[in-house]
C-alpha cells in the first residue's frame, strides 16, 4: 500500500511540472485508466481513500494505537506530533490534494 502512495504522489508531481520531454506520461497514464471513470477517481478509489484517510489524517490523540496506524506506524506518527502544527500536517494536506485534484491528472 505504501508503494502505491509513493507512485500515486510521484505521478501527480510529475505531471504538476510538465516534464513530457523527459518523462513520456502518455504510457503512464495509460496504467492508471483503471483508477478514473468520467474524470473522477473510480468507485474502487473511493473506497481506498477513504480508507486511508484514516490512517493518513487520523484523529488527534495522545496515544498511538498501532492498529489504527499501520501505515506510517507509531515512530513515525509520534516523530510528526512532535514537529510545528503546520508540519505535521503536511502529508494529510499532500494526500487530501492528491484526492481532491489527482483524477484530472491521471485522466
Amino acid at each position: 500500500m505504501k508503494s502505491l502512495i509513493v507512485l500515486l504522489f510521484s505521478c501527480l508531481a510529475l505531471k504538476a511540472t510538465n516534464c513530457q520531454d523527459v518523462f513520456d506520461m502518455t504510457e503512464m497514464k495509460e496504467g492508471f485508466r483503471w483508477m478514473v471513470e468520467d474524470g473522477e477517481f473510480s468507485p474502487v478509489m473511493q473506497g481506498i481513500f477513504a480508507m486511508l484517510e484514516m490512517q493518513i489524517c487520523p484523529v488527534e490523540s495522545s496515544e498511538c494505537n498501532a492498529m489504527e496506524n499501520w501505515i506510517f506506524g507509531c515512530n513515525c506518527r509520534n516523530a510528526f506530533d512532535a514537529l510545528s502544527d503546520e508540519c505535521k500536517r503536511k502529508p494529510c494536506e499532500a494526500f487530501r490534494a492528491f484526492k481532491n485534484n489527482g483524477a484530472q491528472a491521471i485522466s
